[in-house]
């Protein structure tokens, strides 16, 4: 409970700090793991901003008593996938095909997956 009033008192700047310094490297690994082959590291920097932002934003909304933590990895996922959808990449691994390029990955357009599955229909 005394987390949850300190973390909506937005004047506490000593406490904001510690929770900024305490779960940024966490959020930026989660998002690097997240979004990996598809966003630069600046652009996951804006993501772990965009996401403390949102944190922040709307924290009269949140249930703060569940913990923090899962909140702002939830947030920080949510933030990963609109990034990815806007995007419009899918990541597809091959599974048939000869011994060499089985298992490979590789990305392809959302557009384009129409020819992934004709691919496969062969």
């Amino acid at each position: 409970m005394q987390i949850a009033n300190r973390i909506k008192d937005k004047r506490d700047n000593i406490f904001w700090d510690y929770l900024y310094k305490r779960y940024t490297p966490k959020l930026f690994k989660l998002c690097r793991n997240f979004c990996r082959g598809y966003a630069t590291g600046e652009e996951i920097k804006d993501l772990v901003h965009s996401a403390w932002y949102e944190f922040i934003k709307d924290l009269d909304n949140f249930d703060i008593d569940s913990g923090v933590k899962s909140l702002l990895y939830e947030i920080t996922r949510n933030t990963c996938r609109d990034f990815l959808r806007r995007k419009k990449r899918v990541r597809y691994t091959n599974l048939v095909g000869t011994e060499e390029t089985r298992g490979e990955l590789y990305d392809i357009d959302i557009a384009d997956n129409a020819a992934i599955w004709d691919y496969y229909k062969t």
